[in-house]
């Protein structure tokens, strides 16, 4: 007896429907899904008349607003107190009077030729250590010397830069020990006549 595998059901079925009689499906029919539609007309109508409806009212409704936005605005341009200018006049026939002396900058020269500026870049306790920044500073451009002072608390080795006649050529070296990281302190000390 030949048996069939594709209408086969499972043995918890049968024994549930064990009292019911089984519907089968016609031989050769099978349950198609329904096809579908591409093209919808109504929708399609609708789109255009929506459409058509939308073109008119833009092209229409503007005129019907446009003789109120004139006369709002011929009333603003009415209310609106007309604006004068006078700064050109003031500054054509205006006089800017100022004082000199506050752009020249106070010179002491008696003090200036009798003083000199130093910077000192480093204090080191070692002497290796002040030259190597000695030569670095060299290395700069920069006349350097290092001294060698007694304190109560040891010898000391500084270098120092300079000296400078005037304070501005003394700022503008210590500016650029500062570009190097190096902090200088400007000391100012009477010229010596050795």
């Amino acid at each position: 007896m030949p048996k069939d595998f594709a209408n086969r059901s499972s043995p918890t079925k049968k024994s549930r429907s064990a009292g019911r009689p089984h519907a089968k499906a016609a031989p050769g029919k099978r349950n198609k899904a329904p096809a579908k539609t591409i093209f919808h007309g109504a929708s399609f109508s609708a789109g255009i008349v929506l459409g058509v409806l939308l073109a008119v009212l833009g092209a229409y409704v503007p005129s019907f607003f446009e003789d109120g936005l004139k006369q709002i605005t011929e009333r603003r341009l009415q209310a609106a107190p007309a604006l004068r200018f006078e700064f050109d006049q003031i500054l054509r026939h205006g006089e800017i009077v100022t004082d000199p002396r506050a752009y020249v900058a106070p010179k002491d020269a008696e003090a200036d030729k009798s003083m000199e500026y130093l910077l000192q870049a480093a204090s080191f306790r070692s002497q290796d250590d002040a030259e190597g920044l000695r030569a670095i500073l060299l290395l700069m451009d920069l006349p350097t010397n290092s001294q060698r002072v007694r304190l109560e608390n040891g010898a000391w080795f500084r270098v120092l830069v300079g000296p400078f006649s005037t304070q501005v050529q003394a700022q503008r070296v210590m500016t650029r020990l500062r570009q190097r990281n190096i902090s200088a302190l400007m000391i100012k000390r009477p010229v010596s006549s050795v």
